[in-house]
């Protein structure tokens, strides 16, 4: 009797949730074709008319209104990256004309980041940036593995005390942002989501086809992620030797491009970025610039530099021209390092033109990278697991740790 009850209790669903209202507004008085608007959503889905959890939204309407398609939603990754900012830096305004003014393009900032209800663990960035002063990028050297270790376990205690930040902390799974983008989806008019995602964006866009599948008009994924490795906690699999390969395209195309790669030469582009890493790695820094005006370089920047700079194909002959000043610096050629810390500035100056336009008072990218990692996944969390785990990575490849 209790077996034929079961079915009808298994069946039982929570009630839908409740379409919000989208009342858009210039997001800045005086520039015309940019809204911004902010709607509520519920925090918890198995709770859908309890608290709720605000979103961001920017828009850059369709300009062929007469001959609109729908909407576009995008989301440039992360975790804990701003679609609201890929808007506001102008992604919205290309988009629009390749796809010719028939979508609105619209950004949306994921649950507990950017402008959406934040997760937000310290009072002010200086305050996290004190906790995190002195440490490495990540650990090269024996000494430097525990204290790192312990800095940034501590992180969860620092935002599970912060009472602010506790509520969203528990709903900042993958499977939520795919609620509310379908959410959203139905708050536009739209019968069927068009989306693009990128890098962690993927995993947003497989994660919605898989739970709305019969949702979808037109989706792009791009920089896709392995699914499985994400939600089981190895993405680091992919990680550890993933950027490496496309740095050895880097490494074959400055090759190929003779006399116009200035990294290349007799021995090899590859040849000489080792000569770099070897020396990184023995002294730990290298010191470029001259007299007052100097920066240590170290090991573990190396590698998150050759990590970024994999990301940005167009600052390829920027990175190969610093590569090639640093190694002639190491023979110790007069003036190269003077050169060659005026080149890696010119590049974080790059860098910085093309980054998003801090709006908020508080970055809590940071933040909300872990809070969905955890959320997603679950990790080991003992020293030893994590010490082993950084031996997996850096027998990868050299860059497998920065992940």
């Amino acid at each position: 009797l209790a077996l034929v009850a079961l079915p009808s209790f298994a069946a039982r669903k929570p009630p839908a949730p409740q379409v919000p209202t989208i009342d858009w507004a210039p997001c800045i008085e005086g520039i015309e074709n940019l809204d911004c608007a902010t709607v509520k959503v519920p925090l918890d889905y198995r709770n859908p008319y309890g608290h709720k959890t605000t979103l961001a939204l920017a828009r850059i309407p369709a300009s062929d209104r007469d001959n609109k398609i729908g909407t576009l939603f995008l989301n440039p990754g992360g975790p804990g990256a701003s679609g609201v900012d890929l808007i506001y830096n102008g992604f919205g305004d290309v988009l629009n004309e390749i796809l010719r003014g028939r979508f609105d393009i619209v950004g949306f900032d994921p649950r507990g980041i950017g402008e959406s209800t934040p997760i937000q663990c310290w009072d002010s960035e200086d305050d996290r940036n004190a906790d995190f002063r002195g440490q490495p990028i990540f650990p090269y050297r024996a000494a430097q593995e525990r204290p790192f270790f312990d800095v940034y376990r501590n992180v969860a205690y620092k935002c599970f005390a912060n009472a602010g930040t506790q509520p969203i902390l528990n709903f900042m799974t993958t499977g939520d942002v795919a609620r509310d983008l379908d959410l959203l989806r139905r708050a536009v008019g739209d019968s069927q989501l068009n989306y693009l995602g990128y890098s962690y964006g993927s995993f947003i866009g497989s994660t919605y086809a898989n739970m709305f599948p019969r949702n979808i008009r037109a989706m792009v994924i791009d920089g896709v992620l392995d699914p499985r490795q994400w939600s089981s906690g190895w993405q680091i699999k992919t990680d550890r030797v993933g950027a490496y390969h496309v740095l050895l395209e880097f490494f074959r195309q400055c090759d190929l491009a003779g006399k116009d790669c200035v990294l290349g030469g007799e021995r090899g582009s590859k040849a000489r970025f080792d000569v770099i890493l070897a020396e990184a790695r023995r002294q730990g820094t290298i010191v470029i610039g001259e007299g007052d005006d100097i920066f240590e370089y170290g090991y573990d920047e190396v590698a998150a530099d050759a990590s970024s700079l994999m990301y940005s194909p167009e600052q390829w002959p920027a990175y190969a021209n610093f590569l090639d000043l640093l190694n002639r610096a190491l023979t110790g050629e007069k003036g190269a390092k003077k050169a060659a810390l005026a080149s890696r500035r010119a590049i974080e100056k790059a860098f910085a033109d093309a980054g998003p336009v801090q709006r908020a008072f508080y970055d809590n990218s940071f933040e909300a990278y872990f809070g969905n990692h955890c959320s997603d996944a679950s990790y080991p969390y003992s020293f030893e697991w994590y010490s082993a785990i950084g031996k997996y990575a850096d027998a990868g490849s050299f860059m497998g740790p920065n992940w």
